[in-house]
């Protein structure tokens, strides 16, 4: 019996002395292989896709070596996520070819510059027309008077519009048509982005749907048009030559507003005005030349901010302050940056 037991043991210290190694090959590969990325506010897989592959087409096979991602269109922060070497999901240094290899003609331009911002998606916009609305919420399911992530909510929509169990959608309200200070004129309705709900029944004459992001204070009667969601990259891209024009307001509407604050200016993409540009916010500094002067005579223009654009529609864009010395007002000026007129 003894002998028996002994022997038991021996194959067992000799099967271990030769598979122990193995395992510990595979998960050194592992290791070398994979690493794991927390997800931050503001990620999606497009994005990180983007990032760690450098092509925004590969998040399917990120969403597929994920098994813990139920839905592609939704990751949240704190969620571990795994990214691959061998899927090339993190970047392997490229060859470098020398102009003289390829001509000058052929030899490998300069990578593209991006700018992120995390909060894209909370980021309204401005359009003549407002946009098509999907319909509208009528009750919440609960006893608060304030309607928050979680909440269930009771949707009228309208004849003609299809909405979809499981579908996203996101929240808004029309604001008063913005005036321009430039030429005292509307230019369109201001849409300001509330949240996010999700489809989770479908009745005859409703539906209902699940609050899964709220960015402001989502209220009855708030509205639903279809979630699109944007890359928080945004490549960075020529400003338009000799540009000029107006910051009309700043999405909050405050009288005097700064970095990181989001505004609206009076050209669009019919002005040439591009995601990922550049301008310079300033002010006309003003003297007077001699003692006694009735008038202030114009001096120089003097840059005292930056933006960088958004997005566009076709007579507004959409922008960030980036970089200000002092507070911006609705009605400043904007214009192309001075190195790049040059």
């Amino acid at each position: 019996m003894r002998k028996n037991c002994f022997l038991i043991v021996v194959a067992i210290f000799v099967t271990l002395l030769f598979t122990l190694p193995c395992f510990a090959q595979e998960a050194e590969e592992a290791a070398e292989t994979s690493i794991y990325y927390t997800v931050q506010e503001g990620d999606t897989l497009w994005g990180l896709s983007q990032k760690f592959s450098d092509s925004p087409f590969e998040w399917p096979d990120l969403w597929k070596n994920n098994e813990n991602i139920a839905n592609p269109h939704w990751i949240y922060p704190g969620q571990k996520i795994r990214l691959y070497y061998k899927k090339d999901y993190i970047p392997k240094p490229k060859a470098k070819i020398s102009p003289v290899e390829l001509g000058e003609s052929q030899a490998e331009e300069a990578p593209p510059v991006y700018f992120r911002y995390t909060s894209i998606n909370k980021a309204g916009f401005i359009k003549k027309k407002p946009a098509e609305s999907c319909g509208a919420i009528f009750k919440v399911d609960n006893f608060s008077k304030t309607i928050s992530i979680g909440d269930t909510v009771y949707i009228r929509y309208k004849e003609g519009c299809k909405l979809e169990k499981g579908s996203f959608y996101t929240l808004f309200e029309y604001l008063e048509p913005t005036r321009s200070t430039s030429v005292n004129k509307e230019i369109g309705y201001q849409h300001y982005m509330k949240g996010v709900l999700k489809i989770s029944s479908l009745k005859k004459d409703f539906a209902t749907g699940i609050i899964i992001k709220a960015y402001r204070g989502i209220n009855l009667e708030d509205r639903l048009m279809p979630y699109v969601e944007k890359s928080p990259q945004i490549e960075e891209v020529p400003s338009v030559s000799n540009m000029s024009g107006v910051v009309t307001i700043p999405e909050e509407h405050n009288m005097y507003f700064g970095e990181n604050a989001i505004a609206f200016i009076d050209k669009g993409s019919k002005d040439g005005i591009k995601a990922g540009q550049y301008y310079s916010i300033y002010t006309l500094e003003k003297g007077k030349l001699e003692k006694g002067q009735r008038r202030a005579k114009e001096l120089m223009p003097v840059d005292f901010a930056k933006l960088i654009v958004l997005f566009t529609e076709e007579d507004t864009a959409t922008v960030l302050v980036i970089k200000s010395l002092k507070g911006v007002f609705p009605g400043t000026k904007f214009r192309t940056p001075i190195e790049e007129e040059e």
